[in-house]
C-alpha cells in the first residue's frame, strides 16, 4: 500500500500561496482604515448625541455595547469631526494613511520624522534657536529690519533650490 503525500510546509508552492493569503489580508486589513474609523467616530458621535443619552451613561453605554475603549472612541470621533480636512488629500494619500498619521494631520502635528530626528526637525530646532536666542535680543528698532534680512536670505536660498515659476505671459 502507497503511502499518502504528505505536504512540504516549506515548498516553494505552498511559501507562495501563504505569501499570497498573508499579502491579500494584509491589503484587506489596511484598506481603507481611516474610512472605516471616520465611519465609527461618525456613529459613535450620533450616539453620544442622540436624546436617549443621558447624561453620564455615555462611557458605561459605550463599554458594555460597544466593546470600544474610551481611547479609541476618542480618535475614531475626532477623525469624524475632520473629515472634510482629510477628504481634501488625494484618495491615494487617504487610503496609505495609519489612524496614528490620519490624528497626526488633524491635530496638526507633523509627522514623526519630522519630530527632531530628521533634517526637518532639526531645521525647525535651529529656527526656534534664532528667533528665541538672537531674535529676541536684539533693540526693539532693530527686529524688524533683521527680520526683513532673513527672509530676504531665505528666499534667495529657495530660489536656488527651487527656480521661481515662470511667469505666464
Amino acid at each position: 500500500m502507497a503511502e499518502p503525500t504528505q505536504l512540504n510546509p516549506n515548498s516553494l508552492a505552498d511559501l507562495a500561496t501563504r505569501i499570497k493569503t498573508g499579502h491579500a489580508g494584509v491589503l484587506e486589513a489596511s484598506n481603507g482604515v481611516v474610512s472605516k474609523a471616520i465611519a465609527v467616530g461618525t456613529d459613535l458621535i450620533a450616539a453620544k448625541k442622540s436624546p436617549d443619552m443621558k447624561h453620564g451613561m455615555w462611557l458605561p453605554w459605550l463599554r458594555d455595547n460597544c466593546n470600544v475603549t474610551e481611547r479609541h472612541a476618542t480618535r475614531y470621533m475626532q477623525l469624524a469631526a475632520n473629515k472634510q480636512k482629510l477628504l481634501g488629500l488625494k484618495s491615494d494619500i487617504v487610503s496609505d494613511l495609519t489612524l496614528t498619521g490620519a490624528l497626526r494631520f488633524v491635530q496638526g502635528k507633523p509627522d514623526k520624522k519630522d519630530d527632531g530626528t530628521g533634517q526637518l526637525g532639526k531645521y525647525l530646532k535651529a529656527q526656534k534657536s534664532l528667533i528665541e536666542k538672537k531674535l529676541k535680543k536684539l533693540p526693539p528698532e532693530d527686529v524688524e529690519e533683521a527680520a526683513e534680512l532673513t527672509i530676504a536670505e531665505l528666499q534667495a536660498v529657495i530660489d536656488t533650490i527651487k527656480p521661481p515659476l515662470a511667469k505666464a505671459s
